[in-house]
This record gives structure tokens, C-alpha cells and sequence, in this order.
């Protein structure tokens, strides 16, 4: 299902995911990231995320479509975050906290499945 969303002057139209359309497991969680889109930096916090892809809460709007290099803080204890590339497939306000720091969820789709990463978020947790 297709729905259009006016920002002021831009529209944007956003895709809306149904249970058929996932083909990989999600996984509800919480922990940050650093996203990289052009000279662009923008700090967010993972809500969900699956081996082909991540659902955030974010500070600011991305572009759809834009590429983002993408750090997943999942475990501090770590030390290095695992490092993923992707694009911008969705994006809306987030109804959760309309004025607070993270007013938009953003959907971003790896470009290449990261099978193991449902289990670091597994052992984090």
C-alpha cells in the first residue's frame, strides 16, 4: 500500500511494509548509531533491526533513496562497532516523540545481508 506524505514543500511517498513482505526475522532493541551520508553526520537509535536492514529513530531527515554508511554501536563493551552500507527506504515522523530528539524514524536497507548481526544484537542484550 502506496501513501503520500507532504513535508512544506516536499513529497515524499513511503511504502508501507506488510507481514508478507518481510522475508528475515525482526528483532525490537535499542542501541546507538552513527550514520554517514555524504559530508553529512547524523546520530540515531535503532529500534529494530533485521540481517537485511534497520528501522531508526533519528535526529534528522535523510534523503530517500540516499546512500548512508551506517555504525551499529550494538555492544560498548566492544570497543568497534560493525560497520554496514545501505540506502534511505523509508521515512516519517516519528509519532512516538514529535518535538523530542529523535522526530523521525528512518528505514534503511543494506546492501548486502548481515546474517550475524541479529546475534551480536542477541548477545548485547
Amino acid at each position: 500500500m502506496r501513501h503520500r506524505v507532504a513535508n512544506g514543500d516536499q513529497v515524499s511517498y513511503t511504502v508501507r511494509m506488510t507481514a508478507e513482505n518481510r522475508r528475515s526475522r525482526r528483532v525490537k532493541t535499542w542501541f546507538p548509531v552513527r550514520m554517514r551520508h555524504g559530508e553529512r553526520r547524523n546520530t540515531a537509535v535503532a529500534k529494530d533491526v533485521s540481517a537485511k536492514g534497520i528501522l531508526l529513530a533519528a535526529r534528522r531527515q535523510l534523503e530517500l533513496g540516499s546512500e548512508v554508511h551506517v555504525s551499529l554501536h550494538v555492544d560498548p563493551e566492544a570497543g568497534c562497532p560493525r560497520l554496514v552500507q545501505g540506502r534511505v527506504v523509508r521515512q516519517e515522523p516519528n509519532s512516538n516523540d514529535p518535538g523530542g530528539l529523535w522526530p523521525y524514524k528512518v528505514a534503511i536497507e543494506f546492501d548486502q545481508p548481515d546474517d550475524e548481526l541479529l546475534t551480536a544484537v542477541g548477545a548485547a542484550s
